[in-house]
């Protein structure tokens, strides 16, 4: 059994929820499959072990109304591990940074783990689930992503991720004046309503071949997006969901599919940004992390995504991401700047999970 002194260490609040999510899997052995429809059926997954790692060997066996722990054999009661869930969801809640929960450390105790970080697993916990419709899958890796503190961040911001346009007609040193005094969505937005063209003429040579891996337009796609982001085309929220739209109005890369392209291209990037993708590291195109998804939403709920279900998982990252705007001296963008006879203005790239 865990010692007295590391029944309850200090974790953050991602970390502390990872145990969450095993102690909820534990408890009621089962995940429901999150569904984008309200006429859809609602679809469970039987859960029959689990694994803190992508060793073949399940760490926790659901037998009936036990919990089998297969390092030692000990048997646990199903309901005991409820109790302690139940109790360690409003710690999390109120825990800041990095903090220590007697609640967690009595579930860490009964589970007889000692160390809850596992190392560079880039899934955070492996699931063999019974699925009603395409039978068991063996242990499959899951990434958690929770909504119980600030929502995650989907793609990092960076010097990497800054994009700088060429504006025309040019503008005065008067009006530059003016309008580097302005939030740096007002200025995009007085810009465009003005009639003036923002043109992509720079970005980070890296993250632009990865993204031409996805597609040799991704890079022009992803401006536009940001673009639309920026001068508040589709209102202040930043939604992915509604800048597709948009962007399937307003055609602007004059595609022939546009109701289509758009959201496709939109979603492959934001699926290559959840895999494995970064924008200062060469990416040779490979999901670096397994398919599944576990989400914490912001009542403490679970529900899944399993993986091979593709389509879910990439709706589900458009409906559920938007673009925000990070600190503008931190990463040096934001400010129009008039030089070698042309204006232009650099905006940066951040996801997040709304």
């Amino acid at each position: 059994m865990v010692s007295d002194r590391l029944s309850a260490p200090q974790y953050n609040k991602g970390e502390w929820t990872e145990l969450l999510v095993l102690a909820e899997l534990l408890c009621k052995g089962k995940v429901v499959v999150g569904k984008y429809r309200p006429e859809e059926p609602t679809r469970q997954l039987q859960v029959m072990s689990i694994s803190r790692s992508s060793s073949s060997k399940a760490d926790f066996v659901i037998d009936g109304d036990v919990i089998r722990i297969a390092t030692t054999g000990h048997e646990v009661r199903r309901s005991r591990i409820c109790s302690k869930r139940d109790s360690l969801l409003p710690a999390i809640r109120v825990g800041e940074w990095v903090f220590s929960t007697s609640e967690g450390g009595d579930l860490l105790t009964l589970l007889e783990i000692s160390q809850l970080k596992t190392g560079s697993e880039k899934s955070d916990i492996f699931i063999d689930v019974l699925d009603p419709l395409t039978g068991a899958t063996g242990l499959q890796g899951y990434t958690i992503k929770s909504f119980l503190g600030s929502s995650p961040t989907l793609f990092n911001a960076g010097m990497a991720t800054n994009f700088t346009y060429e504006i025309s007609p040019s503008i005065s040193a008067t009006e530059i004046e003016r309008l580097n005094s302005l939030p740096i969505r007002n200025m995009c937005r007085e810009l465009v309503d003005s009639g003036h063209r923002l043109t992509l003429v720079k970005s980070h040579q890296t993250f632009s071949d990865n993204l031409s891996l996805l597609d040799s337009r991704m890079i022009d796609v992803i401006a536009s997006a940001m673009l639309a982001y920026y001068s508040m085309r589709c209102g202040k929220t930043g939604g992915l969901q509604p800048i597709a739209d948009f962007l399937a109005k307003d055609n602007p890369l004059a595609v022939s599919n546009p109701a289509v392209f758009y959201h496709h291209k939109l979603k492959d990037f934001l699926e290559a940004a959840t895999y494995g993708m970064v924008p200062s590291k060469p990416w040779d195109g490979k999901r670096s992390a397994p398919g599944g998804l576990l989400i914490v939403d912001s009542s403490g709920d679970l529900v899944g995504i399993p993986p091979g279900n593709a389509d879910e998982h990439r709706e589900f990252l458009l409906q559920m991401s938007k673009f925000e705007t990070p600190s503008r001296s931190r990463h040096k963008f934001g400010r129009t700047s008039r030089g070698a006879g042309t204006c232009q203005l650099t905006l940066n790239l951040q996801v997040r999970y709304r």
